[in-house]
């Protein structure tokens, strides 16, 4: 398991690293897209926000809910991409506090983004027929509480107070994501107030 868990991490940075290039290029594209004059007819800095939220982070956590037990210093890399980008279109310097950013552009923090992604796939499994490969592994993930995806939404559940709403099997998928959808936002702002103060 070790061994196992060892290769998941490499995947991971790797995975990140292959995609931090692209989305740095991205995002200087973007502001070249900004600093043209016809798009301050729409409203510049709106339009970037919206590639960014629409293009840029769908392909950067492409499958990101399958990242169990991510380091720290995986989640920091994207956050500084994150920062980076608004850092760009903004034209702030380095030194303007991060939290600072986030909350003032109303941006989930990433470690967030990807909570709301695995909690929503864990809910999919859920949902699934019992007949299916998918819904055995996770019945038996859940049975023996094998550590993965299971075990640490039920940790994210707890933090972001919905583990009710993640074990009911009544609840449906799409009422499950606007929950957790509401909930993230709540705890995005609540970390990011204290690290303001």
């Amino acid at each position: 398991q070790g061994v196992s868990s060892a290769a998941s991490d490499v995947y991971k940075r790797q995975t990140i690293r292959d995609r931090y290039g692209k989305t740095k290029i991205a995002i200087f594209e973007i502001n070249a897209i900004l600093e043209d004059l016809r798009m301050q007819v729409i409203g510049g800095i709106i339009g970037c926000i919206d590639i960014w939220e629409l293009a840029i982070i769908p392909m950067l956590l492409n499958n990101s809910e399958t990242w169990v037990d991510m380091a720290q210093e995986n989640i920091n890399e994207l956050e500084e991409l994150q920062n980076l980008f608004f850092r760009t279109i903004l034209q702030v310097p380095i030194s303007t506090p991060k939290p600072a950013i986030c909350w003032d552009t109303a941006t989930l923090k990433m470690k967030h983004r990807i909570w709301g992604r695995k909690l929503n796939l864990c809910k999919y499994l859920q949902q699934m027929s019992d007949d299916s490969l998918a819904k055995m592994v996770f019945t038996e993930q859940q049975k023996i509480q094998f550590p993965g995806l299971i075990q640490e939404c039920k940790i994210i559940a707890k933090e972001l107070n919905i583990t009710k709403e993640l074990e009911d099997e009544n609840i449906s998928c799409k009422e499950f994501k606007m929950i957790v959808k509401k909930e993230i936002k709540r705890y995005n702002e609540k970390v990011l107030r204290f690290e303001l103060k």
